[in-house]
């Protein structure tokens, strides 16, 4: 079989030979086998060739001045220990020992004839093609592992028996299984996650692939969520494998989260607002006609306190009312250029005697902060609330309640994790926090706490929080909760500047 550069891989020969005639022949017996033939006249200029370009195989004489062709395969050993050398010789077997420890692919017996030549150069193709497939090979097997290695999404390789085999770094970096520690075990007793073993033990029984979006929590770390899929997969030698990734899907979760309380907020808000619109329109009738009574009644009249109880109580039902347009942001409301830090300072003591003495409240406020625009009854009303709030949560233990001011400037993705902050415009926003050392809110109690009548007290206390972010709304800003279980809450919210730009 002859090589052909058209259809088999083209590669280039080194003839080294001190004789012209043997390199004529030579050249013209490999010329139709190989795309292209180089000649040296001795092992130095051999050498040098192979050094600058490279070639394929290499075909030596033996016997020559200055280099024989031994000391030249040490050299080009030295620069490509992997390319063919065919040594041709007309020696006998005390060179063969030498020739194989220099590396010597073939020995070809003089005088050289076409045919053993073409069989020898054949062979060196057939060396050349493996050894490029495998290594080919290798390069796809190393891309392979690099992008597994790098991926954000943690992938977990396992033997039939569930022991791992691949860990990537995603892996540890998310949920600190770390790949040399875990190697060999296995994974379920080492993950002991109820929901991701199950699906692990699905496969392991015989069912080709399943997913799930499930929960994942750690010791010392934040509770992620990950779409899971697990599959089952041929490996090398006929036997299978377990491929898990787990994409992690705690942000969009969130957001979806996020998303669907703000849904509920306008919902709630449309309906709240029909609802104190109508509501007023019979507060009106009631409260004027109870007047209109008692211009006509004679101060003595016994009917005088009956008709005072009802309008106190209709003028009660319109304070509700003004809640409900508070929590929509649709309320009464007087935008005012004004200064934060002197509002806060003039309440301090309003603060102080809303509260038990136990309870110490301090401020922390930035200096010079720009003025905000906002209705400065209605930040008065949501600092009261707040303040209660904290109270309430702190309870009859001593405690504290801070009040911090600062200003930053806050871009889309950091207003997105704000109430209300999706539709505001990235700029300077003056934020104001309030954090106590209460005994905080479990995830549950945070995911209704600005729901309207809602309370983890008793019912019947109003809209609550949800006038809170009524307020906010009302003067253009968002808020934010921040709470753990017996570790206190913190609520910051952002308030646009003077100069904030659209």
């Amino acid at each position: 079989m002859s090589l052909l550069p058209t259809d088999q891989l083209a590669l280039t020969l080194l003839c080294v030979d001190d004789e012209e005639t043997h390199r004529t022949i030579l050249q013209r017996f490999a010329a139709p086998m190989v795309s292209e033939v180089l000649t040296a006249v001795d092992g130095l200029q051999g050498r040098d060739v192979f050094a600058e370009r490279r070639p394929d195989i290499v075909l030596t004489d033996l016997m020559m001045p200055g280099m024989n062709g031994l000391e030249m395969s040490r050299a080009i050993r030295e620069i490509d220990p992997h390319v063919p050398i065919i040594l041709m010789t007309s020696g006998g077997p005390d060179f063969f020992s030498e020739a194989v420890d220099t590396g010597i692919s073939q020995f070809l017996p003089k005088p050289i004839l076409k045919a053993p030549l073409s069989r020898s150069l054949q062979r060196c193709y057939e060396m050349i093609d493996i050894r490029r497939r495998l290594e080919q090979e290798q390069e796809r097997t190393d891309i392979l592992s690099n992008a597994l290695e790098q991926s954000p999404t943690a992938v977990v390789i396992l033997d039939p028996a569930g022991r791992v085999d691949f860990m990537n770094r995603a892996c540890v970096l998310r949920y600190g299984w770390v790949s040399e520690d875990v190697l060999g075990k296995n994974f379920l007793e080492m993950t002991r996650h109820e929901e991701l073993n199950r699906l692990v033990v699905r496969v392991m029984d015989g069912t080709p692939h399943v997913g799930a979006d499930i929960s994942i929590s750690l010791p010392g770390r934040e509770q992620s969520n990950a779409a899971a899929s697990i599959s089952l997969f041929k490996a090398g030698g006929g036997g299978s494998k377990i491929l898990i990734t787990l994409d992690d899907i705690t942000d969009r979760k969130a957001m979806e989260a996020h998303l669907l309380s703000t849904q509920k907020f306008e919902s709630l808000g449309i309906m709240a607002g029909g609802v104190a619109h109508n509501f007023n329109n019979i507060l009106t009738a009631i409260v004027g006609n109870a007047e209109l009574t008692l211009m006509r009644l004679p101060p003595e009249s016994p009917l005088t306190t009956s008709i005072e109880a009802i309008k106190s109580s209709a003028l009660r039902a319109a304070r509700l009312s003004s809640q409900m347009l508070a929590y929509t942001g649709k309320g009464m409301r007087t935008r005012e250029e004004f200064d934060l830090n002197s509002l806060l300072e003039n309440m301090l003591s309003v603060f102080e005697v809303s509260v038990s003495k136990q309870i110490d409240i301090k401020l922390e406020l930035t200096p010079e902060i720009p003025p905000i625009t906002a209705d400065s009854s209605q930040i008065r009303e949501v600092l009261m609330s707040l303040i209660i709030n904290s109270s309430e949560a702190i309870g009859e233990m001593s405690g504290r309640i801070t009040i911090s001011t600062g200003c930053a400037t806050f871009d889309r993705s950091q207003l997105a994790k704000f109430w209300l902050g999706d539709h505001l415009p990235p700029g300077r926003y003056v934020s104001l926090m309030l954090s106590d050392t209460g005994c905080g809110m479990d995830n549950a109690t945070v995911a209704k706490l600005f729901d309207p009548f809602f309370s983890t007290k008793f019912t019947g206390r109003g809209l609550g929080m949800a006038a809170v972010v009524g307020n906010v709304k009302g003067s253009g800003g968002a808020i934010t909760v921040s709470t753990l279980p017996g570790k206190g809450t913190s609520f910051t919210i952002l308030l646009p500047v003077r100069s904030q730009e659209t």
